[in-house]
Order: C-alpha cells, then structure tokens, then sequence
C-alpha cells in the first residue's frame, strides 16, 4: 500500500535554521574534498 502524501508547514526562523545546516555541511563536504586532493597529492 503506498504512502499518503501530506506536507508540514515550517516557520521562517525553522527554513532559515534548516537551510544554515544544509550550507555547514556543504562548506565542511568542500573542506574534506580539498584535504584529500592535496593529501592524495
């Protein structure tokens, strides 16, 4: 049986805080790359 959709509704200050998590972890994602490139160098 499949899933029901259904949506949540999020505040402004919760979308702020969940889109900064997204960019840490894309910042620190950017660190690792660049420290095995030049390690693998």
């Amino acid at each position: 049986m499949p899933a029901l959709p259904y949506s949540i509704t999020i505040s402004d200050e919760e979308r702020a805080y969940l889109k900064s998590l997204i960019k840490n972890r894309t910042i620190r994602a950017q660190i690792v790359d660049r420290a095995r490139s030049i390690v693998e160098v």
